[in-house]
């Protein structure tokens, strides 16, 4: 088998760390170019469901995320800020083994044991290095050029798959644009200590204002999910932080002995992004 590289991979985030682990468990030579810079992760997705985890079970991904931690949700539960607890629903398991159950894992955890996975196939490199342009022949997409160590460099293969993010500069090369509508909604996310009750579960919190979602996290940590009106969420931002535990606290009652300050909240924008077309050829 020829070590040629077969295709290259723009960024190693889980997008990115998928497709090597995709390519890799098929023994595919694939070079994946990463900025390396730390990503902000405080409002990325922190669950992994069946249909993907069967995905990662199958490349090995799924074992090391168990190891580095990984939480099952075994519960859905319903309350009410004065009524109490409504109800609390078993999530049934969705097929045997480690697969067949949601997960729960910090994002950044998520990233970087993907991205370790991906490394241990022999047929993925992973080089440190930034993406500054595509290489054509003939109409086609045959690699990419980096900056690497300070220095420009050429990298060909008959396949370039952009995984760089929202502002892709792979998408950008091909000139297929993207248009962002955002909804008339955000949600403010907290990242706080303490255990949720039940234990290993996603609880809606309901009030007259409307409904907050509080997920469990590994090691006995949350994630407080408040859905606000455009607008709305400014008025939580400027509170200190008696005054925003005051306001958790109120409309979610048995969330008192938690623990967080400003710097675990944070704002996520809702938006989707629709483009004409994903593909051209070579990329």
């Amino acid at each position: 088998m020829t070590t040629e590289t077969r295709a290259i991979v723009v960024g190693a985030a889980v997008a990115g760390s998928a497709v090597a682990n995709a390519f890799g468990a098929q023994g595919i030579p694939t070079l994946v170019i990463e900025k390396g810079f730390e990503r902000d992760n405080s409002t990325r997705g922190d669950f992994l469901h069946p249909p993907t985890l069967r995905f990662l079970d199958a490349w090995g991904v799924l074992d090391a995320l168990f190891d580095d931690g990984a939480l099952p949700i075994y519960h859905l539960a319903v309350s009410h800020r004065t009524l109490g607890r409504l109800a609390t629903y078993e999530i049934r398991a969705r097929g045997e083994g480690r697969a067949g159950r949601t997960i729960a894992v910090p994002h950044d955890r998520i990233e970087a044991v993907m991205k370790g996975c991906a490394q241990r196939w022999p047929s993925v490199t992973l080089l440190e290095g930034t993406v500054t342009g595509l290489l054509r022949e003939g109409g086609r997409v045959v690699g990419a050029r980096a900056r690497v160590g300070g220095e420009e460099r050429e990298f060909r293969a008959p396949l370039v798959v952009g995984c760089d993010g929202a502002m892709s500069l792979v998408r950008r090369e091909l000139g297929i644009e993207s248009d962002r509508y955002l909804y008339d909604h955000y949600f403010v996310y907290i990242q706080a200590d303490g255990p949720t009750d039940p234990p290993a579960a996603i609880h809606f919190c309901l009030d007259e204002t409307g409904v907050i979602m509080v997920a469990s996290r590994p090691r006995r940590r949350m994630r407080i999910a408040i859905y606000c009106e455009r607008g709305a969420q400014n008025d939580l931002l400027r509170r200190s932080d008696a005054g925003l535990r005051a306001c958790v606290t109120y409309r979610v009652p048995w969330l008192r002995d938690i623990h967080f300050t400003r710097e675990d909240v944070h704002v996520y924008a809702v938006a989707r992004a629709l483009a004409e077309a994903f593909w051209a050829p070579g990329a």
